[in-house]
Order: C-alpha cells, then structure tokens, then sequence
C-alpha cells in the first residue's frame, strides 16, 4: 500500500516530469517547437496528454501541408493564365473574344 506523506507524492510528481522529459528529449527536431511550447507549461502535462498534442500538431502539419501544396498549384497555374506566355513562344497569347486593353 502507498504512501500518503508528502514525500512520496513529491517523488511521484518527479518521475512524471522524468517521463515526460525521457519522451520528448526523444523526439526527432521536426517537433523542435512542440517541445519547447509543452517543456513551457505549468504544471507539466503527463505524458499521454503531451503525446496528445503532438499528434493534434502533427495533423495540422499534414492538413497545412496539403492545403499549401493544393493552394500553390492553382497559383502556378493562374499566373500561367493571367501571363498569356506559352512554351518557346515570346508574344502573349489570347483567347478568342479577348482584345488586348494594356489592363490586366
């Protein structure tokens, strides 16, 4: 059976903060800024609440990344509509209907 005096709880409390130290000293650079935010809160999070967060930061990576990579294949490919430029060809090009104004 356990122990109730203040001691033992401040030896618990330690070996938590040991833990979850172990964990993320553990971790690969990529969770670099992760780390830093979870070593800054007060009181310490346990280990599976630290895991936690870094598995929600880890899917906002991925969700960012998707979104960045989706949004800058559109860009590359509004500024090859709006640039009217073709392959080896220097003039620009337009579409039927379109009258050249100067505004673009």
């Amino acid at each position: 059976m356990g122990c109730n005096c203040a001691r033992s709880s401040e030896s618990v409390i330690f070996m938590e903060r040991l833990r979850l130290l172990q964990f993320l000293m553990g971790l690969n650079e990529s969770y670099e800024q992760a780390r830093s935010q979870i070593l800054m809160m007060t009181p310490a999070p346990p280990v599976n609440k630290a895991y936690s967060m870094l598995m929600e930061a880890e899917n906002q990576r991925s969700v960012t990344n998707t979104f960045v990579s989706a949004e800058g294949t559109e860009a590359t490919a509004l500024m090859t509509t709006k640039t009217g430029y073709q392959a080896g060809n220097q003039q620009p090009t337009y579409q039927a209907g379109y009258q050249q104004t100067g505004y673009q």
